[in-house]
């Protein structure tokens, strides 16, 4: 399943210009609040929307910084 944590790891071609490439090849387009878009590095074609992460899949995948920033938020609102 693609996320915030591992888009970068999928393949993606483009329907416009045929580019074939990976997620991490990728260049991200416009942000918004819930996550941003990513586009096709060869004619800027927007291919997929990544959301921000969850909690959940930042504590499956996040580094142990992430992790404890996400701690720290929850702490401050009583959900620990």
């Amino acid at each position: 399943m693609k996320n915030f944590y591992t888009y970068t790891k999928f393949e993606y071609r483009c329907h416009k210009c045929g580019w074939l490439g990976f997620g991490e090849e990728m260049e991200r387009g416009d942000s918004y609040d819930n996550g941003f878009e990513i586009e096709c590095p060869k004619c800027g074609e927007r291919l997929d929307f990544v959301s921000l992460p969850t909690r959940q899949e930042t504590f499956e995948y996040g580094s142990e910084a992430e992790k404890e920033e996400v701690r720290k938020q929850m702490d401050l609102e009583g959900q620990s």
